[in-house]
């Protein structure tokens, strides 16, 4: 009847979705943003050779590769393995996902066997059976969990360093997968209510989803988000629904994916499609949504995922820059500068593996240069990770002298000297103005650094957690207007005598890159906020508070409490260090140096002949606060110590 009406006169998916908005429109109905697109009934894969099944596994031979299909139907989730080479392959779907749980699993059927994947995988094996746009039966997938043994640490050493030509592969087409759409929780009537008299309610999640991918997809052919005179106004070409865009923003950049450091070679160069449920838009096009909206709302830059997508320009712009450097460019980067810069890059990352915190990068170093590592980097996973950490640090710190990498250390690393970079704790740092190379002592033990002692210690206050806010905004994070007050007697108010200053110059010291950026230097109402947090007694605010507040003020709260979390020292003459490691903890004795070739302080401590070193420090106010060039080391005292 009509289905056969529609299947002999619409075969083709996109002429069928174009006729039920149609339909849709002219009969009222609204479209539903949890469908996925009808499959072509009439589709006839290509012929293939046979090819034998590819699990249980076999050896790996050559060029070889395993791609997993997806078999259409319902039930069990059903895959077939196939193993081929790589360079024969037509096309296929490199999967960049997150394990998740790895005890959480789900049961499959592989080449007529059950298989576990985690929770997260199955989710989206299960979603793409159903063919989401982009997505077709015949289509081959590359994922890891399935394709690479995940028992044979041979293979895994051997297929690591080859990740990047396959996510990279010509004919490989990079997909994301973020999970499924948000379920909506039934709402109780006074919300219905509220929904229906308010026209700016919050619209089902995955609805505000399936909105911003269509901004994002139609940003500057079907609106524009500048004005007449090139004034970023993201906010009147999104209309009615920018609110929604800023939130589904938020709910994707927080989402693990963002924080793995598999997925930053997966899918930095490739321009990839990310999918959450059926919903799929290009990565660079939400990119490009979330970099114009963040120009108006510049608080979008805190959100957890925004420095992944900072990091993926950055990659971009470091191979054009390598590409266009002549091979005897003196400012072309050795193999130890490009591995800096590439920890640099990629910011905070998580694996589950520690050891993939370095390894994770290798394939983006292979494919942005032809130099090779040394044989003893070469991933080997029958290696612990601390001797892996510790051989990654000796290299670029003598081949680079970047020490910038300092900053890495943590107390959990253990059987290490006290130089060598826990690449768990990956963060920014700032690119160095010019290299100095370090000198590490033949038994690899003690690192030898050239600097000068700027101060001692003071007095100091540790790294206090600070409970986020909650939703409502009618309280202050637990223990804030505590810390402010010990901030102040231990820090500000000693600063402020030795520097002969007031507190409130010293407290603008340690917000003011937080006041440049997001007020302009409106300093004044950053001092208003701290003062009558200095007075508060509770958690709680009080009721005319509540009605008292803007958000330009919950924003300032909320970027009070977070730059006074960290852990801060008052050196001798007045200056206040913030320490960039937060386990770290100081103590008398503790000395201060600035060391050639570093743009920021180090906190380090005597130990026997030598030193120790606790943590890189940030400088957030008084009499150090200048450039550290050559106007600054001229005619100082420098001396040569010896980290241990």
């Amino acid at each position: 009847m009509l289905s056969d009406f529609w299947n002999e006169h619409f075969r083709h998916d996109h002429w069928k979705s174009k006729l039920l908005l149609k339909l849709r429109s002219l009969t009222g109905h609204e479209e539903d943003e949890t469908d996925s697109e009808d499959e072509d009934e009439d589709f006839k894969p290509p012929e293939e050779p046979y090819r034998p099944p590819a699990y249980p596994y076999r050896r790996l031979v050559d060029d070889d590769i395993r791609l997993l299909r997806i078999t259409s139907g319902s039930g069990p989730v059903e895959c077939t393995l196939h193993q081929l080479p790589l360079g024969t392959v037509r096309h296929f779907h490199p999967l960049s996902y997150v394990w998740g749980d790895v005890e959480d699993r789900r049961s499959i059927i592989l080449e007529g066997r059950p298989f576990t994947v985690t929770k997260n995988l199955y989710e989206a094996l299960y979603q793409f059976r159903q063919r989401p746009r982009g997505i077709y039966p015949e289509d081959y997938f590359w994922i890891d969990a399935i394709c690479i043994n995940q028992e044979d640490t041979a293979e895994k050493s051997l297929q690591i360093p080859r990740m990047a030509d396959i996510y990279l592969h010509p004919n490989g087409f990079c997909t994301i997968w973020l999970g499924p759409l948000p379920e909506t929780p039934a709402k109780s009537f006074p919300e219905r209510l509220r929904k229906a008299i308010s026209p700016q309610a919050q619209i089902p999640s995955a609805r505000a989803i399936k909105i911003t991918f269509k901004k994002a997809e139609s940003m500057w052919s079907d609106w524009e988000p500048v004005d007449e005179d090139d004034n970023t106004l993201p906010d009147a070409g999104l209309g009615d629904s920018f609110g929604d865009v800023v939130r589904v923003m938020r709910f994707i950049l927080v989402n693990p994916w963002f924080s793995r450091v598999w997925t930053i070679q997966e899918s930095c160069l490739r321009y990839p499609k990310l999918f959450i449920g059926h919903l799929g838009v290009d990565l660079d096009k939400f990119a490009s949504l979330f970099q114009t909206v963040s120009m108006q709302l510049k608080y979008n830059y805190t959100f957890a995922g925004s420095a992944r997508l900072v990091a993926f320009q950055q990659i971009d712009e470091l191979q054009s820059s390598l590409q266009r450097n002549d091979e005897n460019d003196s400012n072309k980067l050795n193999s130890a500068e490009l591995l800096g810069e590439l920890f640099r890059i990629s910011c905070r990352t998580y694996s589950t593996d520690p050891r993939d915190q370095v390894y994770g990068l290798l394939g983006l170093f292979n494919h942005l240069t032809t130099e090779k590592l040394p044989a003893y980097l070469a991933p080997n996973y029958d290696l612990c990770y601390e001797q892996i950490f510790w051989d990654y640090a000796s290299f670029v710190l003598q081949f680079s002298g970047d020490l910038g990498i300092l900053e890495f250390r943590s107390s959990e690393l253990q059987n290490t000297p006290s130089w060598v970079s826990d690449f768990r704790n990956l963060s920014t740092w700032l690119k160095p103005q010019r290299r100095q190379l370090a000198k590490i002592s033949p038994d690899n033990r003690v690192l030898y650094l050239e600097g000068y002692r700027i101060g001692t210690f003071c007095s100091s206050i540790v790294h206090f957690p600070l409970a986020y806010f909650d939703q409502t905004m009618n309280a202050l994070p637990a223990g804030l207007p505590n810390r402010l007050r010990e901030l102040e007697e231990l820090i500000l108010k000693p600063s402020a005598a030795l520097r002969q200053t007031t507190v409130e110059e010293v407290f603008y010291g340690i917000i003011k890159k937080v006041v440049l950026y997001f007020f302009d230097d409106d300093r004044e109402w950053f001092e208003e906020i701290f003062n009558r947090l200095l007075t508060s007694k509770g958690r709680l605010k009080t009721w005319y508070a509540r009605r008292r507040a803007t958000g330009t003020t919950r924003l300032i709260e909320r970027l009070i409490a977070g730059q006074l979390a960290f852990s801060f020292m008052l050196l001798s003459d007045g200056t206040v260090l913030e320490l960039m490691r937060t386990d770290a903890s100081t103590q008398p004795g503790d000395l201060v140096y600035l060391f050639k070739g570093a743009q920021t302080p180090s906190l380090v401590r005597p130990s026997g002949t030598g030193y120790t070193f606790i943590s890189q420090c940030s400088l957030r106010g008084g009499p150090l606060e200048q450039q550290f060039d050559d106007e600054f080391w001229a005619g100082r005292d420098t001396e040569t110590i010896g980290l241990v």
